[in-house]
């Protein structure tokens, strides 16, 4: 199967420019099969691809699927940057804001053209920890017993950021973290 139209991203650049995680964005074709999706990225030469679909979900999402060589991923970071960075170059607005469904779940979602590229914030779900079973007799710590969550609040945006950053987000620790996107057709 040819897909026409494949736009790689460079998705979470630095500051700097450098880096990024390149990944496909097309349009979903309902004709094709998992197997073609997964295609889509090797033949990019991207280590995943996201796929747009054709309408809303019921609770208003855009549907967007992540594939990699070998599997569907229930979501996907940088993918999900590289989506909605595609979808606002292919309006002629400044910002979009909207929602996106993936993996079962639909969430809001942010685009902003800046003069050095588009910054994309979104809600990006908890996250959790599974620590590895230690082998030797548990020890009262709370390294040992269940996998915990750590709970990740989104901070508010509030005033614009930089160029180059969004899911500005800190973690129960403090620690701050970012993603971005470039685009450049491909």
């Amino acid at each position: 199967m040819s897909w026409p139209d494949v736009t790689v991203v460079d998705a979470c650049v630095r500051r700097d420019g450098r880096g990024g995680s390149p990944t496909a964005v097309t349009d979903d074709d309902p004709a094709a099969t998992d197997a073609d999706r997964r295609a889509v990225a090797a033949a990019a030469g991207t280590s995943h691809a996201a796929f747009l679909g054709p309408g809303r979900t019921p609770d208003g999402g855009w549907p967007v699927r992540f594939f990699t060589a070998t599997a569907e991923l229930s979501g996907c970071g940088h993918g999900t940057v590289a989506a909605q960075a595609v979808r606002l170059t292919r309006t002629a607005l400044g910002e979009l804001n909207d929602r996106q469904h993936t993996g079962g779940r639909t969430f809001d979602t942010v685009a902003i053209r800046r003069p050095a590229g588009i910054e994309v914030w979104f809600d990006q779900g908890l996250v959790a920890l599974r620590h590895r079973r230690r082998t030797s007799a548990p020890r009262s710590s709370p390294r040992s017993g269940s996998p915990r969550t750590i709970r990740i609040r989104p901070t508010r945006h509030g005033s614009p950021r930089p160029a180059r950053h969004a899911c500005w987000y800190r973690s129960t620790t403090g620690r701050r973290c970012s993603e971005s996107a470039h685009t450049s057709a491909g």
